[in-house]
């Protein structure tokens, strides 16, 4: 490319603007805008410290050192890390920008690939695993000496970079499947404690791809990449404006073949119209560890668009469960690299629908099912916050046992299968025990495209704080 005046003339000469350049510069068929973020921001309300629009096209570049970015509106790495911090380095939505190259302690060059790592195959190495650093070279770190993220000139016509738009990168829009600053190419820095334990959390289901997830916690700093491209955001703005997937767990105190199980609408509170499941209904006659055959009921398509009313138990005895987070052994269970993919299975396969080893399979089929953390009871206000999200649910044939302090639960058991479902209305139980939580209206949905697709966990459910409190039973 050559500029309008050279850079060697006399400076009462300006050089032009990139937009005017003759010839390519930057990528190919596109450009590419960063942002870097210093905070943990929630979906829809999100901001960044620095936006360059055409970052490739504006400096002539292909990617950026995050040491030295040529934008000052770009906040560098190094500006985000205090003195004497222990930190890792983790890649979030790899899998939609595979042709991300990313530099660590290496000077890029395009020609010699020990010089990178792709983004998608970083991204597989588990949190737990990943190099602790330091800018300093404190004992038991390596020190951090460069760092960026870089792309082939032909990154976009090879589909490597996500087509997305400014605004919903920034305010974090949710991506199709509730990726992460709307799918962009996401980079951050992680806390580490002085004993080298993390100092952060993540949450995988927010990440499109890899085991690394985002950072839920111990967040230092972030950057962006993507293709701001004329069209909508990643999602053509219809899923892309709405919450994820939401994974649950009921049991038999919300889902069982009892008369009446379920109402019809409308949700008034006080459970009229009642109607009974039959055993064939819910699966009775097919429980079995690692069961994710559809209900009957709610895979007839006669029923799909349908709603009807169903309790959500007691306090104390809930009857729908959240996962505000995912074990790591439930990544490494396999057959696949996502934890939740490995529990609830693909239910339109054969049983056992490739269930991981450990999470209804295997020689020890429940080894992995026990005592695990964050599985939630849904009370009043949990239930609440759930209306107008689409829920995946894997059911059990038998009461679901939680501990509290901390809080875990038993996942052990027979299951009946798998439903899908939109939360319609909650309505506070009248005329039921004094202990009883809502009525709770869902519409029925086709649960092929719900496990087809990306079920997230519900990591705003409200913890409560023993089996009792607090009685949270009015919406």
């Amino acid at each position: 490319a050559r500029l309008y005046p050279p850079v060697n003339l006399p400076q009462w000469f300006s050089t032009s603007d990139t937009d005017y350049m003759a010839g390519a510069v930057g990528l190919e068929g596109g450009h590419m805008d960063i942002d870097t973020a210093s905070f943990i921001y929630p979906y829809r309300r999100g901001k960044t410290d620095g936006h360059v629009h055409a970052y490739d096209k504006k400096y002539n570049v292909v990617g950026a050192s995050f040491f030295n970015f040529a934008d000052s509106k770009l906040r560098n790495v190094q500006r985000n890390i205090p003195a004497g911090t222990r930190f890792k380095i983790i890649v979030s939505n790899g899998d939609l920008s595979p042709g991300g190259r990313l530099v660590i302690n290496k000077t890029y060059n395009p020609s010699d690939p020990s010089t990178w790592t792709y983004v998608d195959i970083y991204d597989n190495v588990l949190p737990s695993a990943l190099p602790i650093y330091s800018l300093e070279g404190l004992p038991g770190t390596t020190r951090l000496t460069e760092f960026g993220l870089y792309f082939d000139l032909g990154v976009i016509a090879a589909g490597g970079l996500i087509p997305t738009v400014t605004g919903h990168v920034k305010a974090n829009t949710p991506g199709l499947y509730g990726e992460w600053r709307n799918g962009a190419l996401t980079v951050q820095v992680v806390k580490v404690n002085p004993d080298g334990s993390d100092a952060f959390t993540v949450n995988t289901s927010f990440s499109g791809g890899g085991v690394q997830g985002v950072a839920t916690s111990g967040l230092l700093w972030e950057s962006t990449y993507f293709w701001h491209h004329s069209g909508g955001p990643y999602g053509n703005g219809d899923l892309a404006v709405s919450d994820p997937y939401v994974l649950l767990v009921m049991d038999d105190d919300s889902i069982d073949n009892t008369n009446p199980g379920y109402y019809l609408p409308p949700n008034t509170g006080n459970g009229s119209n009642g109607r009974g499941f039959s055993d064939s209904d819910v699966n009775t006659d097919l429980a079995d560890l690692a069961r994710r055959t559809p209900l009957r009921f709610f895979n007839n398509p006669a029923n799909f668009g349908k709603s009807i009313v169903i309790r959500s138990g007691e306090v104390g005895d809930e009857g729908l469960f959240a996962l505000k987070t995912i074990p790591s052994t439930w990544i490494t269970a396999g057959p696949t690299i996502n934890g939740i993919r490995n529990f609830t299975g693909s239910p339109l396969s054969a049983f056992p629908h490739s269930v991981g080893n450990g999470l209804g399979t295997g020689s020890d089929p429940e080894s992995l099912l026990d005592n695990i953390p964050n599985v939630i009871p849904l009370r009043a206000t949990g239930l609440k916050n759930l209306i107008g999200r689409t829920v995946g649910a894997v059911v059990y044939d038998s009461d679901i046992s939680i501990n509290y302090g901390p809080i875990q639960g038993s996942l052990k058991g027979k299951t009946l299968g798998v439903i899908a479902f939109k939360v319609i209305e909650v309505k506070k139980a009248i005329g039921f025990s004094s202990s009883s939580l809502p009525l709770v209206t869902i519409q029925i949905l086709d649960p092929a495209p719900v496990f087809a697709g990306a079920l997230h966990v519900y990591d705003a459910a409200p913890v409560p704080v023993s089996s009792s409190s607090p009685a949270d039973i009015t919406p």
